[in-house]
């Protein structure tokens, strides 16, 4: 199975318009880096489970020394010495699958996103932070975790995205995630009078007192389709309607979709941008488990449509002659 799986050849097969010029794309510029991820793959996969028959039995004397300085030394340190001991290990025994997904980004994701032109790809940037503190649509946080960015420039228009994971301390300093997934933020020509929000419709109670809360108006939709899905806040309600077109609307459904279809998008236009958040907990630019070959191209058609849907979301800003693109 492993020596077939090092000899296949990893071919790319166009499935859909916007895929056009990527198998000659692929046969340039990644085929070669994936077989040598694959091989890559292969000897890590050995390390892994090497160390996964040497190190789970370590666990047994871990326990047991914890157990020991809990009962008879100190119950506190008993536990700290168990955690740490045992956090360690397991790092130590999950350092070829970080390793792996690290050679991945770098070597595949990194050189994926040249294909849509002037792009890049960063495993360690972040979205600026005032950026999500401002927007009124991420909730209050105490920990910022983002990486896996992706910026650049896309017919004209400043973009990027990042992976965002965001915790917010409760009782006893413990903290818990109020948002992960996907953050999208898009450079535009034009400043808006206003700020206009599209959230997800949480019902009457909701609807009731996020309009307190925002200090917002709230914007009729024409759509009935959308205002059932949709609850649209502004300071501008012209400036709103403008914006939020049908056109827009089924765009920023399509995004979600691409992503998530289980997932909630919201967006905010405010100042000269447009800010988009989808929670899910996929991971956009994660490889595949260390057992499954990463010769398979599946995944590169599902990000390939699901960027397709973010150029479709700055298509139709560039259409709108409100926004000035």
């Amino acid at each position: 199975m492993e020596n077939t799986a090092t000899q296949a050849t990893p071919v790319f097969i166009e499935r859909a318009p916007y895929e056009k010029g990527f198998a000659d794309f692929f046969e340039k510029n990644l085929k070669e880096r994936l077989q040598k991820a694959e091989t890559d793959r292969l000897e890590l996969l050995k390390e892994y489970d090497h160390r996964k028959t040497v190190g789970y039995p370590m666990y047994v004397p871990v326990i047991l020394l914890a157990g020991i300085l809990f009962l008879y030394a100190d119950p506190q340190f008993g536990l700290f010495v168990g955690i740490g001991l045992g956090a360690l290990l397991y790092q130590w025994i999950q350092g070829p699958v970080h390793k792996y997904r690290s050679n991945v980004k770098e070597g595949i994701v990194a050189e994926l996103v040249t294909f849509f032109g002037e792009l890049s790809f960063s495993e360690s940037r972040k979205l600026d932070t005032q950026l999500l503190e401002d927007s009124g649509i991420v909730p209050g946080f105490t920990t910022y975790n983002g990486g896996d960015h992706l910026s650049g420039n896309y017919d004209g228009v400043d973009m990027e995205m990042c992976e965002v994971e965001l915790k917010q301390k409760g009782n006893k300093d413990r903290e818990y995630v109020v948002f992960k997934g996907e953050m999208f933020h898009i450079k535009l020509k034009k400043t808006f009078t206003g700020k206009t929000i599209v959230k997800k419709d949480s019902g009457f109670l909701g609807n009731a007192f996020g309009g307190i809360f925002t200090k917002l108006e709230r914007v009729k939709l024409e759509d009935p389709k959308f205002e059932k899905e949709f609850e649209v806040y502004g300071t501008d309600q012209v400036e709103a309607r403008y914006l939020l077109t049908t056109a827009f609307m089924e765009r920023l459904l399509t995004l979600r979709d691409t992503f998530d279809k289980n997932g909630t998008i919201q967006c905010e236009f405010s100042n000269d941008h447009l800010f988009i958040t989808i929670a899910t907990n996929r991971d956009l630019f994660e490889a595949g488990p260390i057992e499954e070959s990463c010769l398979d191209t599946e995944d590169i058609h599902i990000f390939l449509s699901q960027m397709e849907s973010v150029f479709q979301v700055i298509e139709v800003l560039k259409l709108n002659k409100y926004t000035g693109l």
